[in-house]
């Protein structure tokens, strides 16, 4: 959980939704509620109203107001152990008892377009959160359908390192997340392709590598959030 991703679907089917269920579901069964905390932001009130259950669940939004708020507090969050690093004269929180902070966020690009310039504004907030987060534990992964060029900016990109696309409409979208095209061409089904600098394809350098997700069934997930609420 060292990078920030933006995982970019946009069809239906494609496995953007299958794969924030699946990174929701290993990151809390691999981490207790005392070493992860979930903040998760669900403008369609119905991907990631499920896990409300988890204990890991620190927060939930559903509303723009409720968002800019709770992504406020993440950012005092940071600040706080940014000064708590300060003063002990450290880079990052490894070794420390700070928990790690995954911030989930759903149609991000929406949430961003219908705040803007609005009292309840997200966009600053979410460029503060990606460019310091990292030393600070906090990490986060934005998701959408709708790629827009005025929203998933170069500042955007130049801080999310580690960014996924699944199956795009056109390869303009394609572009607009990976900086080149093939998106558009990936069958669906979870087929993504990722572009990270942890992950590198030796025989083309910089370029995307194709992977597949898995899928977890809805009953499974179900059971899951039941078992560990």
């Amino acid at each position: 959980m060292s990078r920030h991703v933006v995982a970019v679907d946009g069809i239906d089917g494609s496995g953007k939704s299958t794969f924030l269920h699946s990174l929701i579901v290993t990151a809390t069964a691999l981490r207790t509620p005392y070493a992860l905390r979930l903040v998760l932001i669900d403008p369609k009130r119905v991907e990631l109203n499920r896990y409300r259950r988890l204990p890991h669940v620190g927060a939930y939004a559903s509303e723009n107001a409720d968002a800019g708020r709770i992504l406020g507090q993440v950012a005092a969050e940071m600040d706080r152990r940014y000064k708590g690093m300060e003063h002990h004269g450290i880079r990052d929180i490894s070794g420390t008892r700070e928990p790690r902070i995954l911030v989930v966020i759903d149609e991000f690009t929406d949430l961003v377009l219908t705040t803007r310039r609005t009292p309840n504004e997200v966009e600053p907030v979410l460029c503060r959160l990606l460019a310091l987060g990292r030393a600070a534990g906090i990490h986060v992964v934005l998701a959408t359908q709708r790629p827009d060029r005025s929203v998933v900016t170069g500042l955007i990109k130049a801080n999310a390192p580690c960014r996924i696309a699944f199956q795009s409409s056109n390869s303009i979208e394609s572009r607009i997340v990976l900086d080149c095209k093939g998106a558009e061409t990936l069958p669906g089904k979870g087929t993504g392709l990722i572009v990270c600098s942890q992950i590198q394809n030796t025989a083309k350098p910089g370029q995307p590598v194709r992977f597949q997700g898995y899928r977890l069934p809805d009953s499974e997930i179900d059971t899951y959030v039941v078992g560990r609420s």
